[in-house]
């Protein structure tokens, strides 16, 4: 059975860690600057549930304090009072499913630009040269027509046809080019260049599904998706009467802007592991990467439950052991959510996807040992055009001459300098079972005190 948190909470305050501030459910899945897993927040059968506390701040008062900067979501406002504000100054607060395309076009024709909803998973764009090139295209054709390929958007309505979003579902870059070049109304994009649905239906009242890339939702919550075919990526289609903001979306077309051209986007470092039991080489490790390659930040994944270890530590502990070895450091981070149906259902890539949504950069590395990345060049898993890179440290004195191919020499990068750190969890589950002290040598006195106290691995 898998362990689930349902509820997280985060306290980063840096200049890259403040991107994760924000409101949406997917953005409380990591811990750093201090922030501490606590006993009580290990989860067991049952109970789902997370209590943190972190430097600076009172335990279970840390919600107020998630909004410092708040540029990768839309607005400290609600957005629900957004969308009702805007529409009840323009007097256009109903449309009917059934209305046809020019009632709806005037219904939303005033609707600021910057204020649609980008749909889930779009916190910032991949491609700033891309919204570039639209947005001088924009500004300088007096009709710029995208009318082969027409943005959709749905405005979302209550029950007696309130207004109470207006969603973007695809053509992000160009939502975003049109705020840049000067277009600040949906009038000022051509009728001729939309399709606008009410509740996911046309005019012709067919039945539209949106969507939505796997990696920007809460799959433990989302319910009736299934998995969209012939997208690059991982992609779910949903129910067209989901609005974005039901999806987990925070971010306004403005927050695109701001997030795809205005930031400098950080190299995280992604290092996954069972941690069982965390040890000084994993710091070992991960300051290397950081010292190495100029990682920004280091987030620890620990490995809910993998099928080759069915003994594993339950993941409470692990990550509580984790949590305290990692300690104030600003630029380690772990993360805490529960991935293991993301994982499972969409593969690894979705979650370095959400990741780097998280984060607001496109700049992913998995941080992997010599042995580790043999096996996955053996079985031909590494795609040199993959959505993230590895960074390959030696495990042992043999693998420090290592092979790369050169087709994957812009996807592989190796620290060949390195000293291996001359121990692994399993060789420290085995000491402690036999009442050896080598453990003590590899493990922080908090930790070594933890496991001692409990009685771990006996």
């Amino acid at each position: 059975m898998w362990d689930i948190l349902l509820l997280t909470l985060i306290v980063i305050n840096s200049a890259y860690g403040a991107n994760h501030f924000c409101r949406s459910p997917l953005a409380t899945e990591v811990l750093g600057n201090g922030a501490r897993v606590t006993s009580a927040a290990r989860p067991s059968a049952g109970r789902a549930s997370l209590i943190s506390s972190a430097r600076g701040y009172a335990d279970g008062n840390l919600a107020s304090h998630l909004m410092k900067d708040d540029s990768l979501c839309s607005s400290v406002i609600d957005v629900h009072d957004i969308a009702r504000r805007t529409l009840a100054e323009q007097n256009l607060a109903r449309i009917l499913v059934e209305s046809n395309s020019a009632s709806r076009f005037n219904a939303i024709k005033n609707f600021p630009i910057e204020r649609i909803m980008a749909a889930p998973g779009h916190s910032m764009l991949r491609s700033p040269e891309k919204v570039l090139g639209l947005s001088d295209y924009i500004a300088g054709t007096a009709r710029a027509s995208f009318s082969e390929d027409k943005l959709i958007l749905n405005i979302i309505t209550d029950e007696s046809g309130n207004i109470k979003f207006v969603d973007g579902w695809n053509g992000h870059h160009r939502l975003v080019a049109y705020l840049k070049a000067g277009k600040s109304r949906v009038s000022d994009i051509l009728e001729e260049n939309l399709t606008i649905l009410v509740n996911g239906k046309t005019t012709e009242d067919d039945v539209w599904k949106h969507w939505v890339p796997a990696h920007g939702v809460d799959l433990n919550t989302l319910l009736g998706y299934t998995r969209a075919q012939g997208a690059d990526f991982a992609t779910l289609s949903v129910s067209g009467e989901l609005s974005n903001f039901a999806m987990g979306a925070r971010t306004t077309v403005a927050g695109l802007l701001r997030n795809t051209l205005g930031r400098v986007r950080p190299k995280i470092g992604v290092f996954f592991g069972s941690f069982d039991p965390p040890h000084l080489g994993h710091m070992e490790t991960a300051s290397a990467a950081m010292e190495k390659f100029g990682l920004d930040r280091v987030v620890f994944i620990p490995n809910r439950m993998p099928l080759h270890k069915p003994n594993i530590t339950n993941i409470g502990t692990r990550l509580e052991m984790l949590g305290d070895l990692i300690g104030p450091s600003e630029r380690l981070n772990l993360y805490i959510g529960d991935n293991s149906k993301l994982v499972t259902e969409m593969g690894n890539e979705s979650l370095l996807r959400r990741i780097g949504q998280l984060y607001g950069t496109n700049n992913i590395f998995q941080i992997q040992g010599s042995d580790a990345m043999g096996k996955l060049m053996g079985l031909r898993q590494v795609n040199p055009e993959g959505y993230s890179k590895y960074l390959v440290l030696p495990r042992d004195q043999a693998s420090r001459s290592f092979f790369i191919p050169e087709n994957l020499r812009q996807a592989i990068f190796y620290i060949d300098d390195l000293v291996p750190h001359a121990t692994s969890s399993s060789k420290i589950r085995a000491w402690i079972k036999e009442g050896s002290q080598l453990a003590k040598r590899f493990l922080d006195p908090a930790t070594y005190r933890y496991i001692t106290e409990r009685q771990m691995y006996r």
